[in-house]
């Protein structure tokens, strides 16, 4: 039963990332690069590229997200975790960025996009129209990840993108879309 801001969520697509296929494949290198970036392991939730329907709601105020199609980010980490003060990032809904994510405590329930169900807060959901595709709609990270790049790249850059990745193509795309010049795949 999904509590306060909690949504009962059944998965409708999810996507795999290189995280999925390195905790499954390879999870020798996940300890070894946690313990190179000095990063403490966290919890693995596999599948976090998700599009999930609203299944149920913990509070009266969210019964009217029950049907409704979202997609999953880290748009408000100290929301979705309960942690005050909010931080300058996630006011900003910018939650991927959260200076505050070392304490978030997770819910035994708190499951990845690979579940048939798994709860989430309604301050990592963000609704989709149910009009579009759901095979599109789970680029959701990949294509955050690239916009945020975007945004530190000026026109007068060499832009040089090395491999064949979905967030090196979402890039690559966003790129040609605005025109840029200097670009080296």
């Amino acid at each position: 039963k999904p509590e306060n801001s909690e949504l009962l969520l059944k998965t409708i697509a999810c996507g795999i990332c290189g995280t999925d296929i390195d905790k499954l494949l390879n999870p020798n290198k996940i300890k070894s690069n946690n313990s190179k970036l000095n990063k403490r392991p966290g919890k693995y939730y596999l599948g976090h590229e998700i599009v999930a329907k609203v299944i149920d709601s913990g509070s009266s105020a969210n019964k009217s997200l029950i049907g409704k199609k979202v997609v999953i980010g880290d748009i408000n980490v100290c929301k979705s975790f309960n942690i005050l003060p909010e931080c300058e990032n996630c006011k900003k809904k910018r939650g991927i960025f959260c200076t505050n994510k070392h304490k978030r405590t997770f819910n035994k329930y708190s499951y990845g996009g690979f579940s048939e169900y798994f709860i989430r807060s309604e301050h990592q959901s963000l609704i989709i129209p149910d009009d579009l595709d759901t095979s599109i709609a789970v680029f959701i990270e990949p294509l955050s990840t690239a916009i945020n790049c975007y945004r530190h790249c000026k026109n007068q850059n060499k832009i040089l993108i090395n491999g064949f990745t979905t967030i090196s193509v979402l890039l690559y795309r966003i790129l040609i879309n605005y025109s840029f010049n200097n670009i080296f795949n």
